[in-house]
């Protein structure tokens, strides 16, 4: 079995977020099979952040929005990678 969650990245910020108890335990689960896997123990927080990027990454429709905002940013002449809020993320034109 291999989980989803590869390496983690070693560059992060932090966040306070708070988990249910289901959530905890199947997290708890999740970095001992990550230990497994990847011969590294892992702090929850780490575990979290990680999982967070791969989702947004993997979210297709995001990533074509993301890609529109960045797009409109540079023809405004504003920073690149500046992202400002959205309206609908679904929406994509």
């Amino acid at each position: 079995m291999a989980i989803k969650l590869t390496k983690v990245d070693e560059r992060r910020e932090a966040y306070r977020i708070s988990l249910g108890g289901a959530a905890m335990d199947d997290l708890t689960l999740y970095g001992e099979a990550y230990r497994q896997q990847h011969g590294q123990t892992l702090e929850p927080s780490r575990l979290i952040s990680s999982m967070v990027e791969e989702f947004m990454t993997e979210d297709k429709a995001f990533q074509r929005w993301k890609k529109c905002k960045r797009s409109e940013s540079n023809e405004k002449g504003t920073v690149k990678g500046t992202v400002e809020q959205p309206s609908v993320i679904g929406e994509v034109p």
